[in-house]
């Protein structure tokens, strides 16, 4: 809905303007719930458009099928955490569902869609890309990335964090796991001049033996008024590791269980124009995890 005074029409009441705002952050929710939203599904506030069709501005040849969209692509994606990251795109190109999340970026709603076409051929992440449009009627493409660092990638719950009176940075979460471990790596990233922009990438890492288990969750705080134009954030790892004992594998009481964070807190460096941190502890926290993996 326009609710500029455009042309002598008048503005809606205040009441009408919450029951949209109400509806269509209602509806954008489905987005981290167990609904999955169609690649053919509508864009809600935006009659006439699909997800399709804002998908195919990054895809110009995806058309519908009987999975969902099948498109192709012959140059691969550029990953938003760097080319180590990139390769060959799947050929063809399917998606059936995909994640929207409306933000706020530089006081201006900016919408973002997921969408996952499938397993690569070179690498164990699915291709998974993130797309940046515009409000208009129309959604209107500003940005793309590839965001996947692994297996299987979505939007974090939560998925943003304030950044500012009127930014959000976006939380995207990769994961895969086996028998006994997990791995967890996440990226953080923000829309500065309608561009896609890399914060920095985070590795959460579990581990389930007879008598040992391993559990780090991964969360940010935001830190209001600390900075301009963006605020500072902080970014923990929680770390909870227990050891017992016995061959019936038992559970870690309370007197055996240890829990540790890991923390960095991330600043706008207004000479580099990105966010940084001083701190190691999350990285070293990689390293460590690196290792007991190799174990």
């Amino acid at each position: 809905m326009n609710i500029a005074n455009v042309g002598g029409v008048k503005r809606p009441s205040l009441r009408v303007i919450l029951a949209v705002a109400l509806f269509l952050t209602a509806t954008m929710a489905r987005a981290n719930s167990d609904t999955p939203i169609g690649i053919a599904d509508d864009v809600p506030g935006h009659p006439g458009s699909t997800y399709l069709d804002l998908i195919k501005q990054i895809v110009p040849d995806l058309s519908p099928s009987d999975t969902g969209a099948s498109g192709h692509r012959v140059q691969p994606f550029q990953n938003i955490a760097g080319h180590d990251f990139e390769g060959d795109p799947p050929d063809p190109l399917e998606v059936a569902n995909v994640e929207p999340l409306v933000i706020e970026a530089d006081g201006k709603r900016r919408l973002l869609v997921l969408a996952d076409f499938g397993a690569t051929p070179d690498r164990v992440a699915d291709e998974t890309v993130l797309g940046l449009f515009d409000d208009s009627p129309q959604p209107r493409l500003l940005d793309y990335k590839e965001v996947a660092l692994d297996r299987f990638t979505g939007f974090s719950i939560p998925p943003t964090v304030r950044i500012g009176a009127h930014d959000e940075a976006i939380a995207v979460w990769s994961n895969h796991s086996n028998s006994s471990q997990s791995y967890e790596p996440s990226v953080l990233l923000f829309v500065r001049h309608d561009k896609l922009a890399f914060i920095d990438s985070f590795f959460a890492f579990g581990e389930t033996e007879c008598n040992f288990r391993q559990d780090e969750a991964l969360s940010f705080k935001a830190m209001p008024g600390s900075g301009s134009p963006y605020w500072s954030f902080t970014a923990r790892i929680l770390r909870t590791t227990g050891r017992t004992k016995g061959d019936d594998c038992p559970d870690p009481t309370p007197s055996e269980t240890i829990r540790k964070t890991f923390s960095a807190t991330y600043s706008w460096n207004a000479k580099l124009e990105k966010f940084t941190t001083r701190s190691q502890q999350l990285r070293d926290l990689a390293k460590a995890d690196g290792a007991l993996n190799e174990q």
